[in-house]
């Protein structure tokens, strides 16, 4: 999974979902369980199978990665830093007032 949530009321804007298997609400639950999370710093969510990467940018999106556990988080953070920067670049502006999934696909 690739996803962006709207903190302040984790709706999950945009998603990319490859495997059926893991889905979009284990991610929201993480995000809505740190309650501390700050801008610019990486945090990860390692399950008995899967791990939750995600960082939450200064405009209240976080932008999250599902990987299995043997996954590199380096690597992981480098991708999610390289999607952020694309997201932001052609659909950042219509993030605050998107609605759920609405921008998985652009339009």
């Amino acid at each position: 999974i690739l996803a962006v949530v709207r903190s302040s009321d984790k709706t999950v804007i945009a998603q990319f979902i490859r495997n059926k298997e893991v889905t979009i609400e284990g991610v929201r639950e993480c995000i809505a369980s740190n309650a501390r999370m700050a801008a610019g710093k990486r945090y990860t969510s390692q399950g008995p199978e899967q791990s939750i990467h995600y960082t939450l940018d200064p405009q209240g999106r976080v932008f999250a990665m599902v990987t299995v556990n043997r996954y590199s988080p380096r690597v992981a953070f480098a991708a999610l830093d390289e999607f952020q920067t694309m997201f932001n670049k052609e659909l950042g502006m219509k993030a605050a007032g998107a609605l759920e999934g609405q921008l998985t696909q652009a339009s």
